[in-house]
């Protein structure tokens, strides 16, 4: 016998059309279903929701299931524009807020990163490029500071055998430099 809560609310569907009460309906589902059966608060709850014309078995938003293809969807806006808002997703795809936010968050494994959509995991090579920019901020840091002489706490001795030059410059016509071993640096 199937005792799931859809073939309980079934019957409760049933019998409450028949006008039978619900004292009744827990009685006779309690001796059908034993231990199995809804709590009476459960029976007279749904009893009352069907003889009021509530035949639902949900209320409110529809539930939207999330697919490959909104996925792929949300995972192509923030693509093209790493600065778009939940809402804005939301809005073009005409899904709930929520549902962009699981698709970001649990499907993609995205982050917000100062105002951007970030992968949570990075790639080797993107670690290295991040670990590069790192060091050319720190090193415009340390050369500010001498030129307006500073002490730099050995800052830069204990950075330079970490990396080697890579005799380019960058937009800002500082030295580029780049990762000479994948040790770990503790300054």
């Amino acid at each position: 016998m199937d005792s799931s809560k859809q073939a309980q609310r079934a019957v409760i569907q049933f019998l409450s059309a028949e006008v039978v009460s619900g004292t009744d309906i827990y009685s006779r589902m309690k001796n059908v279903y034993g231990t199995e059966s809804m709590s009476r608060t459960a029976v007279f709850r749904w009893y009352s929701d069907f003889r009021h014309g509530r035949d639902m078995p949900r209320r409110g938003q529809a539930h939207v299931v999330i697919t490959q293809e909104s996925i792929a969807a949300v995972n192509s806006l923030v693509r093209e524009n790493r600065r778009i808002t939940t809402r804005e997703i939301a809005d073009g795809l005409s899904v709930s807020k929520g549902t962009v936010h699981t698709i970001l968050h649990e499907y993609l494994q995205y982050s917000k990163v100062c105002a951007q959509w970030v992968p949570k995991h990075l790639t080797e090579d993107q670690k290295c490029l991040r670990m590069g920019v790192c060091f050319q901020h720190l090193l415009r840091y340390l050369t500010e500071r001498k030129k307006n002489s500073v002490p730099d706490c050995g800052l830069r001795r204990n950075l330079v055998p970490f990396l080697r030059s890579s005799n380019e410059t960058n937009d800002y016509g500082m030295a580029t430099f780049r990762l000479s071993s994948p040790k770990k640096i503790v300054l």
